[in-house]
């Protein structure tokens, strides 16, 4: 490790690894800096060769207690932007302050072990110094050969590393999580139920809830352990009965809730609640549901337990305007684009029936559908041949792909407008996640977004770039169990075509308000901001004694 003092008084580090010209990395570093009280350290994002993330500001994990980098082997396409303060840094290439190093001096083994840098950082925080990580600088990290010094003596430094730095400091990550409560559904799964609970369960822990897990499909064994490490460490530890346990998914599921105090949390895409959905929720100590709508479908239906309306978000470090736009070869510059499984709820059938008699080949536009066969349709290549689409029509490309979902903020930021005219939401994410990147959106206005999405200072009308569809009710038409019978909407698509034939002509305007949107969702819906009112409720339920 080599160090440079500067003449504040700072001292800069960085490991002969790095790529990088330093000057430079230096001056952006302290104008990152000029403006932030007690800062002790600041550490630009760290890349591999191949763009890839090995370091971009850190936490330390829950219940594995161990250090951990934020967005840990993604491709780097604009995630956590800007200046922010974090648990951890390495100190393969770092800024120190003055201030911290009077306190705390520098350790001659900074930059060889993640766990001595973790150690150095716990005690610039007990110091009252922050810690930042910028994305405003990045250095490429060509790594250390373990071999160098004996693979074996690597490692065994390594795990003694792991040791001491949970014996020092676990008892006091311990101490930062209160209140209890255990979450028991599936959190690795290809569906919005899924990526939901996993940032309900991270919000959480992040605001030092402790946060446990239960898989309700089967021995916890056979659940895949989730791609993100953060969800993993959380799903490490082994949850009892003796605290509120949240069931979330169908209300039949509530029937295997264990807890102390019983929570359902759901919701219903169709007009009314099912009917046999309502001893499940009367079997709970309370309901937790998205929306009003729900709300008042659930009490019609004869639901009697205390009701609670808590949102679902989005994450603003990955779904903003500024994420770098998927690499895709297709020619065409103007792209509609459309996230969701191939249900008929969705009612992909339609959009693409009626995109291809909005556009013509010649034009320069497409429609790009990333979906997923969930088992509700034999096969998507036959559902498509059943729609006979004209030669002549515009492309429609579609991408029936299992992609990490770290790819979906850049397949949305590929596009110009997001469209799914869906027949109902319970509260419709992709829609959430558009808007967040700041595409101009088309969707029904039925549900969840109709009642969520709408400007309470001007008149209640759509936000700003997002178009809402009008609608009739009509007989659902799916094999889905509990929509058979049942009413959902079904979207005017002669509007549909009105509206994207406005927006392609329009765009630049649309664009615009948008992004105007676009600030109001990473704001307003950002998970830390969802869970406040689930927070709430655990203290009071805790207040009680349950």
């Amino acid at each position: 490790m080599q160090t440079k003092k500067l003449k504040d008084g700072s001292v800069f580090l960085f490991n002969e690894e790095v790529e990088a010209k330093l000057g430079g990395i230096i001056n952006e570093l302290l104008d990152q800096v000029k403006e932030v009280k007690d800062w002790g350290v600041i550490a630009p994002l760290v890349l591999s060769k191949d763009n890839k993330i090995i370091w971009h500001g850190g936490f330390v994990a829950p219940n594995l207690e161990m250090p951990m980098s934020y967005g840990a082997n993604e491709d780097y396409v604009g995630q956590f932007p800007g200046t922010r303060e974090v648990a951890v840094v390495p100190f393969y290439c770092a800024l120190i302050s003055k201030q911290c190093i009077k306190k705390l001096n520098i350790p001659d083994e900074l930059g060889d072990n993640i766990f001595d840098d973790a150690n150095y950082c716990m005690h610039v925080l007990a110091n009252g110094f922050k810690i930042l990580s910028t994305d405003k600088v990045s250095v490429r990290f060509l790594g250390k050969d373990p071999k160098k010094n004996g693979l074996k003596d690597y490692y065994s430094k390594l795990n003694e590393g792991a040791i001491s730095f949970q014996q020092k400091w676990g008892a006091t990550f311990r101490k930062h999580y209160e209140l209890p409560v255990c979450f028991q559904s599936r959190v690795n799964a290809p569906t919005g139920f899924a990526i939901a609970l996993g940032n309900y369960m991270k919000a959480l822990s992040e605001k030092g809830i402790e946060v446990l897990y239960n898989y309700i499909g089967g021995a916890p064994e056979t659940e895949p352990a989730p791609d993100d490490m953060y969800l993993t460490a959380l799903t490490e530890k082994v949850a009892d009965t003796n605290m509120p346990q949240i069931i979330w998914g169908q209300a039949p599921l509530f029937f295997k809730n264990s807890g102390k105090y019983k929570i359902g949390h759901c919701e219903f895409e169709g007009e009314e609640w099912p009917k046999s959905w309502v001893p499940y929720c009367n079997m709970m100590d309370e309901v937790w549901v998205p929306t009003k709508w729900d709300r008042q479908k659930a009490i019609k239906a004869g639901v009697n337990k205390p009701i609670y309306v808590i949102y679902q978000g989005v994450d603003p470090d990955y779904f903003h305007p500024d994420i770098a736009p998927m690499r895709i070869e297709i020619p065409q510059t103007f792209k509609f684009v459309c996230a969701a499984a191939w249900l008929p709820r969705k009612n992909l059938g339609n959009l693409i029936k009626t995109f291809a008699r909005t556009f013509q080949k010649a034009e320069d536009v497409c429609l790009v559908i990333k979906t997923m066969n969930l088992g509700l349709v034999e096969d998507i290549q036959k559902e498509i041949k059943k729609l006979n689409i004209p030669d002549n029509s515009a492309w429609v490309y579609i991408k029936e792909e299992d992609w990490p979902n770290s790819y979906l903020p850049s397949f949305y930021t590929m596009g110009h407008c997001f469209v799914l005219p869906t027949h109902g939401e319970g509260w419709g994410l992709p829609i959430f996640e558009a808007l967040a990147c700041g595409l101009p959106t088309i969707t029904t206005g039925y549900g969840a977004p109709n009642e969520v999405l709408r400007d309470k200072e001007n008149k209640n009308k759509p936000l700003p770039g997002l178009h809402l569809l009008d609608y009739r009710l009509s007989q659902a038409r799916t094999p889905y169990e509990y929509l058979k019978g049942a009413k959902w909407a079904d979207p005017n698509l002669n509007q549909l075509s009105e509206k994207m034939r406005y927006i392609y002509n329009n765009y630049a305007k649309e664009r615009e308000r948008a992004l105007r949107t676009s600030k109001i969702i990473r704001d307003k819906f950002s998970w830390h901001k969802c869970v406040e009112p689930m927070i709430k409720r655990l203290e009071d339920i805790y207040k009680l004694g349950f």
